[in-house]
């Protein structure tokens, strides 16, 4: 049976940067009618906003496109009733603090991209104005979003499988020199981070909630490997969890671009449970301490597609932006009642965690304790000079 709940909406929202993620943003918000309406665009580059409108089919009047956001909010303010309700922030890493705290200010829930900032000061500062304006954050961690992990998630919070042991992330996301070279604000310390800022904040956010469990330390090292730019290319950590156990991350992006990959393997008392994406194609594996398999998934995985409906299910798992959307729509329908699955406190500590990583590169691979004092990406400035 489909999912047919009540929607206060159609929220009415606009996109603030036209770039290739934004497509996604649209095509997530027209596989939900009812849920959204989008209303306008923003972006310096008026093509960028044709390309999207003509790409996704939109529909929208050129009168609705905007240059700047301050000829949106000025645009907004005179509709009265038919208001925006929210923004979507689809701009370069850099950019995010100063758009949402601005949306925020205006009244403006939004769907920010990750990382929440570049920034951990300015990270907690967006999250405190939410709160204050009883406002909601969503951030884009669309791993959170993939079917089954919120099944695994509430097994583990449970304690199905007894207590976590230990756990490993990896994260190959290749790229080659062209895509650094596309954009000056790529790669650089001030506007993006490297891999571990840029491709590997996905997975560790997804790890630290599926293990229901916050690090108190961290060791990292980063290394430039192949590519020229500011940031690294290579980074590891082994984060310290608050249960004494230990949690080792990887991320790079010299790896064969044909060769893409992510994974996690989580090791329990009574399981071991790994899963991933290699070329784009989904595996998962949960198995007792005798190795065998657990197949408890698969039927409450129908279960869970069926309340959905299927259609909605599949392109869902194709466009993970569209679980985030109906998941925002939902915490949007119930008010303060409910916040979104990942909210600001989720973008905090994604910042917090990979921010600690580079603390820690950059005093020689000490053990930096969290929570983590005010640190900024721009520290890391002449890092590899």
């Amino acid at each position: 049976m489909a999912d047919t709940r009540t929607r206060r909406g159609p929220y009415r929202l606009a996109i603030i940067g036209c770039g290739r993620v934004a497509h996604k943003h649209a095509k997530a918000i027209k596989n939900l009618p009812g849920a959204f309406q989008l209303s306008a665009l923003v972006d310096r580059n008026r093509e960028a906003m044709e390309a999207l409108n003509r790409d996704q089919s939109l529909g929208l009047g050129s009168d609705v496109f905007f240059s700047s956001v301050e000829e949106l909010y000025k645009w907004n303010a005179a509709l009265g009733d038919r208001a925006l309700d929210l923004v979507a922030i689809t701009t370069p890493s850099g950019s995010h603090y100063s758009l949402a705290k601005d949306a925020l200010s205006h009244g403006l829930h939004v769907f920010l991209e990750k990382p929440m900032t570049l920034d951990l000061g300015q990270a907690r500062e967006l999250e405190a104005l939410a709160r204050e304006k009883g406002l909601k954050i969503a951030m884009g961690h669309i791993y959170r979003f993939f079917p089954l992990v919120d099944l695994i998630q509430d097994d583990i919070a449970r304690g199905l499988y007894g207590q976590v042991l230990s756990a490993e992330v990896k994260v190959h996301w290749g790229h080659d020199q062209a895509y650094y070279d596309l954009a000056a604000w790529r790669g650089t310390w001030k506007a993006d981070g490297g891999a571990l800022m840029n491709q590997t904040i996905h997975a560790l956010d997804l790890m630290v909630w599926l293990l229901s469990l916050n690090p108190v330390a961290c060791q990292g090292a980063i290394s430039q490997r192949l590519h020229q730019m500011e940031a690294e290319d290579y980074g590891a950590a082994l984060f310290t969890l608050e249960n004494g156990a230990i949690l080792s991350v990887e991320g790079t992006t010299v790896t064969p671009e044909s060769d893409l990959s992510a994974s996690f393997r989580i090791v329990l008392e009574k399981a071991t449970v790994e899963a991933g994406l290699r070329r784009k194609k989904p595996y998962f594996n949960i198995k007792d301490r005798a190795e065998k398999s657990v197949g408890r998934y698969k039927s409450r995985l129908w279960k869970q597609m069926r309340q959905k409906g299927f259609a909605k299910s599949i392109r869902s798992f194709m466009n993970p932006h569209m679980g985030i959307y109906d998941d925002l729509a939902r915490s949007l329908d119930k008010g303060p009642a409910q916040d979104p699955l990942a909210g600001a406190r989720s973008g905090v500590q994604a910042v917090e965690n990979i921010l600690a990583i580079y603390s820690s590169a950059l005093q020689g691979g000490k053990k930096i304790h969290l929570p983590l004092d005010d640190f900024s990406l721009e520290e890391m400035e002449g890092f590899f000079d």
